[in-house]
């Protein structure tokens, strides 16, 4: 389901996955080798563009010794990005 970021955190959001970028590589390549995806049509699959950039933020933050709350409106995929 396709999902718009509210206009106040476009900047924020936009730099933070910039910041796990920076330091993990390619997001997509990131999530896929963390949760043992064998290849990105697998993560593809199962995950899709926006709850592979929560999953992103989640794991680096964990990784990192934080952590990550996710508020996304119905129907979006909190259960699989926390899954």
């Amino acid at each position: 389901m396709p999902a718009l970021t509210p206009k106040n955190l476009v900047t924020p959001t936009s730099e933070a996955l910039k910041a796990v970028e920076a330091r993990r590589g390619n997001l997509d390549d990131f999530v896929a080798k963390e949760l043992g995806y064998d290849s990105r049509d697998e993560l593809y699959k199962n995950l899709d563009g926006g709850q592979v950039d929560a999953v992103a933020l989640a794991i680096d933050n964990v990784k990192r010794g934080g952590a990550l709350i996710t508020g996304d409106q119905t129907g979006i995929g909190k259960g699989r990005t926390v899954a």
